[in-house]
């Protein structure tokens, strides 16, 4: 049985980051119990990083925290990219794997 795939809005994990009590968090973590996977490209997950670190955010959640939901993110989160014949590919989001590898 695969495993139910969503999409989020950056936005959207920023929220569940900053306000642990508001719906957006609720919406990750239902997504993480029913061992869902959360679907991004590189390019979009290379922006919740670069926006994680701006200093703005410091009074919200301290910058360790932001790094450990980072990392709960891209365990259960996988590569998705178009591939040049069209066909939709997808890879296991992976700290050993080079940005934009996907695996058939």
């Amino acid at each position: 049985m695969n495993a139910e795939r969503f999409v989020v809005d950056t936005n959207v994990l920023i929220s569940a980051a900053l306000k642990p009590s508001a719906v957006p968090r609720a919406v990750v973590d239902t997504i993480r119990h029913a061992n869902g996977v959360l679907l991004s490209s590189d390019e979009t997950f290379r922006e919740l990083e670069a926006r994680f670190r701006l200093p703005k955010f410091d009074a919200y959640v301290g910058r360790e925290a932001r790094s450990v939901f980072l990392a709960h993110l891209e365990a259960v989160s996988e590569v998705a990219r178009a591939s040049a014949a069209g066909e939709d590919r997808v890879a296991p989001r992976s700290s050993n794997s080079k940005p934009g590898a996907v695996h058939p």
